[in-house]
């Protein structure tokens, strides 16, 4: 085998050598063994073989340089560092905090950086934390399920009363959302609860802090009049009286007996639950004011997979029963399980985790400044680790020293960047969203405290590592005879910083695309038109109780007097009701048939129950036909409306007014289509609507109703006079969800505008970042190049070419980084794809402007030093060399 003079011996056992070994003894040996190692490889044996001996070799000398390093004698005054490992650790720590004390400048910049990335980290984490890691409050939580978690869907009582019949659930439970008011006028204070079956608590493994939970019996027929209560609402309406447990309370509906407090740490399965009474059950009511969710746990050894099964057997045999036919494909996919805990957090996960990785960038841009702070710093040092190599120190105790400086400036970014995110967490959950979920679970706690601990060590070693290498490789003996300018000038420091610039830019160019794509995202949601006009409409919710109303006529005359009684009211100009006020939870699914055969395709429909005023109070437009009027009342012909997309769906082309639908089970008596209106988004802004009908509250007669009162002049100021309005028909009906139209609206995209605004602050701090970068590797290239920059001005270089020249030579690591974080942005933003509305993850727009901000950024950070270099004054220049 002939010499080729491309062969190179391993890298690995060469740099071991060269770090492990003593002083420049390590070079030295190693230059020997490359050229063995070429004659060993010529001379026969293979590569692998070359390979295997030169390991050897190197492990070798490693080992007989240390032991020879130890037993020379070490000059008078000169102490060596094998003064036991605590005490070197001692020395390093010691000798790191007088250097960066030294220079102070360089330490608080460098410690301010790595506070922000840390301490944006940290803050993040302990949200994250608290709303997805964390596991939930329950004895049983892994075990629990909710079924058919769909927003619009909820059981009758009938078909939750079947899911018992499921063998894989060890028990079930019905739950459905309540309201009660206690007070009266200024003082009268709203309570959200639910109504829940007895073994709500028992099924949750929750135990009040005081009294006791429902017991068996206690809900189902004739549910016992009593009730549990959460710790907030015992402290802010019982002034966290002990002895409330026994006592009767008057709320709205009557009064009820407390028989339970539960402790500030129960978590409710909707945040704003504060009050639980038993669910009841009469079979000789079931009505569509009976809807209710169901979750259940699963018995010991069931799967998720054969609990969904089985649910979706019995639902398809609740359908047969019921003489609905078979059970669609769709409705069928549709009959699904959920784990409690993802349907409480729902797609907020998603949102949590982009915040989460684009903070992460930010600890890694600042790594990446920082350690560009060192390269600079260590280029001024190369003297200072000349002279203490020639007094004995090795390679690997110099990098140690290094490295002991790069975590105290972690320990300390990370300890500042705690309190930073300690301070910035008490601003945040004061202003977080209500519709994040488990915000009772975010502290800083000692998992908090930890990860500052270890993001502060973990940057240590990113920013530290190849800072201290590249100081600690010098040719001390060139920097000794340099004299005391001894700094390090040479191209491959710069080539160095140059790469981590474009490290740098790329991570910017991911961040910046991510918070541009949710800035563009966000515009267009709250852009949307919901279908009707908020904009000074009032919104309340009523409730007559079944205890004082207990026939359809006398909930309609309640419904009628309370519209004819607001509508009177001084400053109002419409009142209207509807079953589920859009942008709230809640709503009804019904199916419907364009035929009266049961076995007729079949239409899923959202089902709301309207006043007949309430069109023209929300301004739906009316598109062909007629909305309801007083005609339309019980006895009357059965009418309906429909909506656009329904209607469509249904008839093409056809104007369906006039025709005819049949309802779930009916083929006789069918809904006459009297009008088409306008799509309306009911749940959110983000979600398209989908097909829906109307039926009047004459013909289908529903207890509790939203009303929608539209006033002229500021709505928040006619809020007194229609609750004292409401009151005075019947001041023991429960008044709930009192709110402004305008304000439900913007807080059905609130969790959009407070991840939007987040990330956005986040692309704002990267770019900020990276342009402090960029500036600082352009000042530190000008101050190496400035003997060069005098030369050539001397010779007759103008300075508007140098300026051209230097802008250039520095956006080429910028513009390496836009070309290397533009496709790997395209990748990652996939992530946000379920997060995204009508905005896809390779929107171009994104694509062009974000380069673009980020070169003009890059400019401008690059021509501030490069215009100072420009004006330098030759003469100045040669005199000082």
């Amino acid at each position: 085998m002939r010499y080729q003079p491309g062969t190179t011996a391993p890298r690995l056992p060469a740099w071991l050598l060269r770090f492990l070994a003593p002083g420049d003894s390590g070079d030295y040996v190693a230059g020997d063994l490359d050229e063995e190692y070429a004659r060993y490889t010529v001379m026969s044996r293979g590569r692998l073989r070359a390979d295997m001996w030169y390991w050897k070799q190197a492990l070798l000398s490693i080992v007989a340089l240390r032991v020879a390093r130890r037993r020379r004698t070490v000059p008078p005054g000169v102490r060596r560092g094998g003064g036991g490992i605590m005490e070197g650790f001692v020395q390093d720590f010691r000798y790191a905090v007088r250097g960066l004390m030294g220079r102070p400048g360089f330490t608080v910049v460098a410690v301010l950086t790595l506070a922000l990335g840390i301490g944006a980290n940290t803050a993040v984490f302990s949200v994250v934390n608290g709303v997805v890691f964390k596991p939930l409050p329950y004895e049983n939580g892994d075990e629990i399920v909710r079924l058919w978690p769909d927003r619009l869907f909820a059981f009758d009582k009938r078909f939750a009363v079947e899911m018992e019949d499921v063998s894989a659930f060890a028990e079930t439970a019905m739950w459905g959302r309540r309201g009660w008011s206690i007070g009266e006028g200024a003082s009268r204070l709203d309570i959200r609860g639910a109504s829940v079956s007895d073994n709500h608590f028992s099924m949750l493994g929750v135990q009040p802090m005081l009294g006791r939970a429902f017991a068996p019996g206690e809900s189902g027929v004739g549910a016992a009049n009593v009730t549990v209560i959460g710790h907030a609402l015992w402290v802010s309406a019982f002034g966290s009286d002990p002895t409330i447990v026994g006592t009767d309370v008057e709320f709205s509906s009557g009064p009820i007996t407390v028989i339970g407090v539960l402790g500030p740490e129960h978590q409710p399965i909707e945040a704003d639950w504060q009050m639980w009474i038993p669910i009841e059950l009469d079979p000789g009511h079931w009505s569509r004011d009976n809807a209710v969710n169901v979750n259940a746990r699963l018995r010991p050894g069931a799967t998720f997979e054969q609990a969904q099964e089985e649910f979706r057997a019995v639902a398809a045999a609740f359908y047969l029963q019921e003489g609905w036919g078979e059970m669609e494909p769709e409705d069928r996919a549709a009959a699904t399980l959920a784990p409690i805990k993802e349907w409480m957090i729902g797609d907020v996960r998603t949102r949590m985790i982009v915040l989460l990785a684009s903070v992460g960038f930010i600890l890694l841009i600042a790594c990446v400044n920082v350690a560009n702070l060192l390269l600079a710093a260590g280029g001024g040092r190369v003297r200072e680790v000349a002279v203490r190599a020639a007094l004995g120190a090795t390679r690997g105790r110099l990098i140690r020293q290094f490295l002991t400086e790069s975590v105290l400036l972690g320990l300390v970014g990370g300890v500042l960047g705690w309190i930073i995110a300690a301070r910035a967490l008490d601003f945040g959950l004061a202003h977080l969203p209500a519709d994040i979920p488990r915000t009772g679970q975010i502290a800083v706690d000692a998992r908090v405290l930890a990860v500052a601990l270890l993001a502060g060590l973990a940057a240590s070693a990113v920013f530290g590592i190849v800072p201290a290498v590249r100081t600690s490789s010098g040719r001390f003996s060139e920097a000794l005879k340099e004299g005391a300018r001894g700094q390090s000038t040479g191209g491959r420091a710069l080539r160095l910083n140059h790469a981590l610039v474009t490290a740098e830019v790329a991570v910017t160019v991911v961040l910046v695309v991510a918070a541009t794509l949710m800035i563009r995202s966000f515009w267009t949601l709250v852009n949307v038109d919901p279908g009707f006009d908020p904009s000074g409409v009032v919104t309340l919710r009523v409730s007559p109780p079944a205890d004082r109303y207990r026939s359809d006529d006398a909930v309609l005359a309640y419904h009628a007097a309370l519209v004819q009684a607001l509508s009177q009211t001084v400053g109002v100009t419409g009142v209207g009701g509807i079953q589920f006020m859009p942008m709230t939870s809640g709503g009804q699914y019904a199916e419907v048939r364009t035929e009266a055969a049961l076995d007729a395709d079949r239409y899923g429909t959202s089902y709301r129950v309207v006043t007949s005023e309430y069109l023209a109070t929300m301004r739906i437009p009316v598109m062909s036909g007629r909305g309801f009027d007083r005609t339309d009342r019980a006895g009357a012909t059965a009418v309906i409306l429909v909506n656009q997309t329904l209607a469509r769906e249904a008839w093409g082309d056809v104007d369906p007014v006039g025709r005819q639908l049949w309802g779930e089970d009916q083929t006789e008596n069918p809904y006459r289509v009297v009008g088409v209106i306008g799509d309306v988004r009911q749940t959110e802004l983000a979600e398209t609507a989908m097909p829906e009908v109307y039926v009047p509250i004459t013909q289908q007669v529903t207890r509790s109703m939203h009303y929608a009162v539209r006033v002229v002049g500021d709505p928040r100021g006619a809020l007194p006079e229609i609750q004292r309005t409401v009151a005075r028909i019947d001041g023991l009906v429960p008044i709930s969800r009192v709110a402004v139209a305008s304000d439900v609206v913007a807080g059905s995209v609130s969790s959009a505008r407070f991840f939007t605004l987040l990330l956005g602050a986040f692309g704002a701090l990267g770019l900020f970042l990276g342009a402090v970068g960029v500036y600082g590797v352009m000042a530190y290239t000008v101050s190496q190049r400035t003997q060069e920059i005098g030369i050539r001005l001397a010779l007759g270089a103008g300075g508007p070419e140098l300026l051209r020249r230097t802008v250039v030579r520095g956006l080429v690591p910028v513009a390496l980084g836009i070309g290397i974080g533009v496709p790997i942005a395209f990748m990652t933003s996939r992530l946000l794809a379920s997060a995204l509305y009508e905005v896809t993850p390779a929107d171009p727009m994104t694509y062009i402007v974000v380069p673009l901000i980020l070169t003009a950024v890059s400019v401008l950070a690059i021509y501030l030093p490069a215009r100072r270099a420009s004006r330098i004054d030759p003469a100045r220049v040669l005199r000082g060399e």
